[in-house]
């Protein structure tokens, strides 16, 4: 059966189409993604207001109908503007009431940096400015230090499945060479746009590690459902399960 060695359930704040197929390039055999969307189509403050705390707790009851085994909640524009505390109340509130572990895409993004022991970031995004900068703040919150930051200007959802492939790489290294001060590693956020396989070459091309939203989320969802294994080549952050 689909899920035989784990379920997930993922509360993603758009339409969940590209999300999955960035899943599904690292996930092994045997886990299954259950998700939810809050039918955000914009990248604006507008638009986030709908991924309130009641809605997420509405979608959550959903995909824990479908007996999944944990859930993380996505979005980090509309967590975190929230509040940067906000997503220790949605963990706790979700746990609470399913009883099952769980975690939001902010939280997974800063545990997968801290974990490679990243200070100095270059945070690169499809985002407008005004959105990285938010971000930026987030990041600094947290304790780090965001040394470079580029954008593609997407506003619009659908937009993100619209860019290619090496779009990432590109931007990326061009972020990374372009910094006045030292990075530690790369941080490419949002799970939409298609990151996870950019993220062995720009290691060996730029010598830092990556680390992608997506590429983080499962591996804060694999942990969750304690699974030690993934496809080979996604990244420094999973060394631990190839060996």
């Amino acid at each position: 059966m689909y899920g035989w060695r784990g379920k997930f359930g993922f509360i993603n704040p758009s339409i969940c189409d590209s999300v999955l197929l960035e899943f599904y390039q690292i996930l092994p055999e045997g886990i299954l993604v259950t998700p939810a969307d809050l039918k955000i189509q914009n990248l604006t403050d507008e638009e986030f207001k709908k991924e309130a705390i009641n809605r997420i707790m509405e979608a959550v009851k959903t995909v824990d109908y479908e007996e999944v085994q944990a859930i993380i909640v996505g979005g980090t524009p509309p967590i975190t503007k929230m509040g940067f505390e906000v997503e220790k109340e949605i963990i706790t509130k979700v746990e609470t009431l399913t009883k099952k572990p769980s975690s939001t895409t902010p939280t997974a993004e800063i545990d997968a940096l801290k974990f490679l022991g990243l200070k100095r970031i270059a945070l690169v995004s499809p985002y407008v400015d005004a959105l990285n900068l938010h971000l930026k703040s987030y990041l600094e919150y947290r304790g780090f230090e965001v040394v470079a930051v580029s954008g593609l200007g997407i506003v619009k959802n659908a937009h993100l499945t619209q860019v290619s492939f090496d779009t990432a790489y590109t931007l990326a290294k061009e972020t990374f060479l372009k910094a006045k001060a030292s990075v530690d590693g790369i941080f490419l956020t949002c799970p939409r746009w298609p990151t996870v396989r950019c993220i062995a070459p720009l290691e060996k091309d730029l010598g830092v590690p990556v680390v992608s939203t997506a590429q983080a989320l499962v591996w804060k969802a694999l942990s969750l459902l304690n699974i030690r294994e993934v496809r080979p080549g996604f990244g420094k952050l999973f060394k631990e399960f190839e060996s």
